[in-house]
């Protein structure tokens, strides 16, 4: 069973088709829905709300808990506007449910990542255009136990192996972390890792001009996001080139191993656990 929810941008027209066919494709995966009160908005910009106002605040939240009995949790989509609703936002309403989304969603992520298990995941609306291998990968973490996490993204992620062969991720216990570049940069993000666990900052960006990526690595830098990481994992980005030269300059100072074009982002949309330890 899945609970959808919508914080982020709310269901375009043109964009029904593709919700009610990824509603098919999850019944005849035998996965049962309850989908948010406030999915069908037509508000002009925000699932639920249109303006920021603690009244159409409110109604997002309000259809969110609405799914309390569901374990296993799926966004809508992404767009803009889960940050409006982190100061208002319970996070123990997530406590042991398991969050499926990315974009839009690694504001939420940063904010309850201590309650939950969450999954940089396609959302419900880009579900009926998955290729078969994208949609495996999705469904073997709908269920899948933290101990199983590192076998089955080496499993249901094609060439992930090859691409990993110099990493420590293969051999060694890791946490990964991350997501959206810019929401990275806009809310603290404060870990506690596990003594022995390499740390893996994953990132992937989406419509963004490269002077804008250069800005937000100088930014993450001056930040010290970088400090401490064992190896940065740069994600399939959508209309985002990030300066590799840079990203190899900036690892080379701080001393950590770099991944390009990893599938998972606004590409190749293959789901990894995140803020998530691997044995």
């Amino acid at each position: 069973m899945l609970g959808v929810f919508a914080l982020s941008a709310a269901l375009k027209e043109e964009e029904q088709e593709k919700l009610d066919l990824s509603i098919k494709l999850l019944e005849e995966h035998s996965v049962s829905l309850q989908l948010g009160s406030n999915l069908n908005s037509k508000e002009e910009i925000f699932a639920g709300a249109q303006y920021f106002t603690v009244g159409n605040l409110q109604s997002r939240l309000t259809a969110l808990y609405e799914l309390k009995d569901q374990e296993n949790l799926l966004a809508l989509k992404g767009g803009y506007g889960v940050l409006q609703c982190l100061q208002a936002l319970d996070s123990d309403f997530f406590n042991n449910k398991r969050v499926f989304g990315y974009s839009d969603l690694t504001a939420l992520f940063l904010k309850i990542h201590q309650n939950a298990s969450l999954f940089h995941s396609p959302m419900l609306c880009e579900l009926s255009s998955l290729s078969d291998e994208e949609l495996k990968s999705f469904f073997s973490f709908l269920n899948a136990k933290p101990e199983d996490f590192k076998k089955l993204l080496l499993k249901y992620t094609p060439d992930l192996e090859t691409q990993l062969k110099a990493s420590s991720f293969i051999e060694s216990p890791a946490f990964i972390y991350g997501g959206n570049l810019t929401l990275l940069l806009s809310y603290p993000i404060n870990l506690e890792i596990k003594e022995g666990y390499k740390k893996i900052l994953f990132i992937e960006e989406c419509n963004e001009e490269a002077y804008r990526l250069e800005r937000m690595l100088y930014n993450a830098l001056n930040n010290h996001v970088f400090d401490d990481i064992d190896e940065l994992w740069l994600g399939e980005s959508l209309n985002a080139d990030f300066n590799k030269d840079l990203v190899l300059e900036i690892s080379q100072s701080k001393g950590f191993k770099v991944f390009f074009d990893l599938p998972f982002g606004h590409k190749k949309k293959f789901t990894v656990p995140i803020f998530a330890y691997y044995e």
